[in-house]
């Protein structure tokens, strides 16, 4: 019997978790959609990612996101609650961009960054690829979903 049940558990496939908290019904569900197509685009071989994504509305008017990472395969992403459908969209392809530089190790796991201006935040290597990312990835998942 213990055999048996330890062969069952090794065959079971590991999947990705996307979990979604706060915001209406048809909000989170955007945000699942969006968030497993990008790691489909991104990240297809990855099979252990945990993802959490909750709509806030305590981010600054001028932030739409933002992606932490807890470990290279744990990732709490913030959205605003006041986005409209397609800036979900575009706000949470920009934020999987940072998972995946997070859990490729093209990006480092450490406490916040502070920047002077937004300039100087936007030429950071890694905003210009999500910046890059964000549309090619919208309008993709955009011309999938129709």
């Amino acid at each position: 019997m213990v055999v048996y049940i330890y062969i069952v558990l090794n065959k079971v496939k590991k999947m990705n978790l996307v979990y979604v908290w706060n915001g209406d019904r048809d909000k989170q569900a955007l945000a699942e959609a969006v968030t497993y197509f990008c790691i489909e685009e991104l990240m297809p071989r990855f099979s252990t990612l945990d993802i959490s994504i909750e709509f806030s509305d305590e981010r600054q008017a001028y932030q739409s996101g933002g992606c932490v990472a807890v470990t290279r395969r744990e990732f709490e992403i913030e959205i605003s609650d006041k986005l409209s459908d397609d800036d979900i969209i575009t706000t949470i392809c920009h934020e999987m961009v940072h998972v995946k530089q997070y859990a490729r190790n093209e990006l480092p796991i450490s406490g916040g960054v502070s920047y002077r201006t937004y300039e100087e935040y936007e030429n950071q290597p890694h905003e210009v690829e999500a910046f890059q990312m964000e549309k090619i990835l919208a309008e993709k998942f955009k011309i999938n979903a129709k």
